[in-house]
């Protein structure tokens, strides 16, 4: 459940001790040989983020064998006209898994929920797959206590993204681990939303855009706070 900021195969024995029956760090050293060998008989790699290309070329990858081009994204059709009146609409579309920072979203509304200037007409709503068994229950609690502002959205095909981000206010990418580069940040910015996202990984590297904002990975005060200041 650690961010690994350097490579090192005691950590990836510890992380996978479970997996790896006896074969200890022989696996390890094994398994990036093999990864290692698979990649440098390519003729070349794409990386859509240079956090990417850089973990690589740490790695051992010929910097010359690898570039970096971003993902391709569809243009997105003419958004329909937004009332002044809307509600702002907070989104987390993502898996529903811990190291997506869904727990960090959770604990945020909650936060700004409760504050007697909260905003009245905020929602947060998570799009995505069934919540995870592991989810702490109270998490659950929470989800239930606010269900009237913090909305399970479910999951949507892709086709429908277009209507999920037409009039939201704001995207949240929480995540926990460094990522690549997390192609719903791109379809926000290609469609004029703001994102908000944490500030490690290809996460970091994008909010060089115009508004595009970061917060402190995994500190649900910072993105309440980060949040009620775009939204003021």
């Amino acid at each position: 459940g650690a961010q690994c900021p350097d490579r090192s195969p005691l950590d990836c024995l510890n992380c996978n001790r479970n997996s790896l029956n006896d074969g200890g760090l022989v696996y390890i050293q094994s398994r990036n040989e093999i990864f290692k060998n698979l990649l440098m008989s390519m003729d070349h790699l794409i990386a859509p983020s240079n956090f990417l290309m850089h973990q690589f070329v740490n790695w051992g990858i010929n910097p010359l064998q690898i570039s970096q081009i971003p993902n391709v994204i569809n243009d997105p059709n003419a958004p329909p006209k937004s009332s002044r009146k809307a509600k702002k609409r907070i989104l987390f579309v993502s898996s529903l898994t811990k190291i997506k920072g869904l727990e960090t979203f959770i604990a945020a509304a909650e936060d700004i929920l409760s504050r007697t200037d909260a905003p009245p007409d905020v929602n947060f709503e998570i799009w995505g797959t069934t919540l995870p068994a592991g989810l702490d229950s109270k998490f659950h609690e929470i989800l239930d206590l606010r269900s009237n502002h913090i909305k399970l959205m479910g999951n949507f095909e892709r086709i429908a993204l277009d209507a999920v981000l037409s009039g939201s206010t704001l995207v949240v990418c929480p995540s926990l681990w460094f990522e690549n580069r997390p192609t719903i940040l791109d379809e926000a910015a290609i469609r004029g939303i703001p994102t908000l996202s944490s500030n490690i990984g290809g996460m970091k590297e994008l909010a060089v855009r115009p508004n595009s904002w970061t917060f402190k990975v995994g500190d649900s005060f910072d993105l309440a706070e980060s949040i009620l200041e775009l939204l003021s």
